[in-house]
């Protein structure tokens, strides 16, 4: 399982990109904007990853292949690891702006 600290190597990855390519936020109302950007982008990969969890179920209960909704949760699974850590960047972003 991922510890703690590989998740922490990852958000101090993403930072490092997102600081190379746009600069601090100006407040904390970009903050937010920004933050919440992500969060919402984190919810629809849920959301997506949620679906093809019934879909599944769907078809383990019709004894179906669900060879693909398996793929798919996987997928989906890793876009909302992806955007949450995303999320940590950005508050570690506005933390680092309040300093």
């Amino acid at each position: 399982m991922t510890g703690v600290n590989e998740i922490n190597r990852l958000v101090k990855k993403e930072l490092e990109e997102a600081n190379k390519q746009h600069p601090m936020f100006h407040s904390n109302h970009e903050a937010y904007a920004v933050i919440l950007e992500e969060v919402e982008e984190t919810e629809q990969a849920l959301i997506y990853l949620e679906e093809n969890l019934k879909e599944f179920w769907h078809k383990v209960r019709n004894d179906s292949d669900t060879k693909v909704e398996i793929a798919m949760i996987r997928v989906h699974a890793i876009e909302v690891a992806q955007e949450a850590i995303q999320v940590a960047a950005m508050c570690n972003k506005a933390i680092d702006g309040l300093r």
